[in-house]
C-alpha cells in the first residue's frame, strides 16, 4: 500500500469513517455540501435506516431505486447537486420541481408550460399505514407539446428531522391527477434504533424531461392538423393525372 494510501486511510479511520462507507457513494466520493458518509444505493443494498423503493410511491409505482439517509437542509440547491451526483441518468435542475413543506403546505409551481399543485401532510409518518398526497397538473397551452398525459422520470425527496432519502422513479406517466404514499422508514432519538418516526417536514419532487410525449387524438394538448377536404381533392387530382401520363404516351 501506497503512502497516499496509507495517510487516506489513516484520515478516515480517524474520522470514524470506513472504506466500505465510502464505496457507497456515486460516483465515489463525498457530494459537496452534503453528509453522505451513512448510506447509499437501495438496489446496491447499501442504504441505511431502513429505507426502501416502496417507502414513495406514485400512481401505484414504488420508486425504481432510493438513496440515503443523507443529511442535507432544506436548500433545494442542496437537494439538486445531490441527485446529479448520484448519477441515476437524468440531469435535473432547480427550475423543474415542486416542493411541500412544512412552511408551505399545498404548494403550486409552473414549469413546462404546466400548473404543478403539490400537497402532502405534513407531521405525518406514515406509520403503520402509509400516508397519502396528491399531485395535480394543469396543462396551460393545450397547443403546445409536451401535452397529458406523458412518461417522465421523477425523483422525490423525503425529509423528516435531520435526515432525508432519495426515491428515483423511472419513466413514470404524469396525468391530471396524480396520486402517492409515503412511509417514514427512518428513527430519531432513542438512540440503539429505539427512537420514533419523525414527522414529514417537506416532500420535494424534481421532474426531468418528458419522454415520448403525447400527440394522439386523446391527449390534452399537442393537436394535430388534419387535412382540409379541398387538399385532399388536389392531392387526388394530382394523382390521377400522374397515372394518365402512361396512357398518353403509349397512344402516341
Amino acid at each position: 500500500m501506497g503512502s497516499i494510501k496509507k495517510l487516506t486511510l489513516a484520515l478516515l479511520l480517524g474520522l470514524g469513517i470506513s472504506a466500505s462507507a465510502n464505496a457507497a457513494f456515486i460516483p465515489g466520493q463525498p457530494i459537496t455540501g452534503s453528509s453522505l458518509l451513512t448510506g447509499g444505493l437501495c438496489s446496491l443494498s447499501q442504504q441505511t435506516g431502513g429505507i426502501s423503493q416502496s417507502n414513495l410511491t406514485l400512481n401505484n409505482n414504488s420508486a425504481s431505486d432510493c438513496y440515503g439517509l443523507v443529511d442535507i437542509g432544506g436548500n433545494v440547491q442542496d437537494e439538486i447537486a445531490n441527485i446529479n451526483a448520484i448519477g441515476w441518468g437524468t440531469t435535473f435542475n432547480a427550475t423543474n420541481f415542486i416542493k411541500d413543506d412544512i412552511d408551505n403546505n399545498n404548494v403550486t409551481n409552473t414549469f413546462l408550460g404546466m400548473t404543478w399543485t403539490l400537497s402532502a401532510p405534513n407531521d405525518s409518518n406514515g406509520q403503520p399505514n402509509p400516508a397519502a398526497y396528491t399531485l395535480s397538473v394543469a396543462d396551460n397551452d393545450l397547443n403546445e407539446l409536451p401535452a397529458l398525459p406523458f412518461t417522465v422520470d421523477i425523483i422525490g425527496f423525503l425529509k423528516a428531522g435531520t435526515p432525508g432519502a432519495f426515491y428515483f422513479f423511472d419513466d413514470v406517466v404524469i396525468n391530471t391527477n396524480n396520486n402517492g404514499t409515503f412511509q417514514i422508514a427512518w428513527t430519531v432519538g432513542g438512540g440503539n434504533g429505539n427512537g420514533n418516526n419523525p414527522g414529514l417536514s417537506g416532500l420535494s419532487l424534481f421532474v426531468g424531461q418528458p419522454q415520448n410525449p403525447c400527440t394522439g387524438p386523446n391527449c390534452g394538448g399537442g393537436v394535430q392538423e388534419i387535412p382540409e377536404p379541398a387538399s385532399l381533392g388536389l392531392l387526388g387530382l394530382g394523382l390521377l393525372a400522374l397515372g394518365a401520363m402512361p396512357r398518353r404516351r403509349k397512344a402516341a
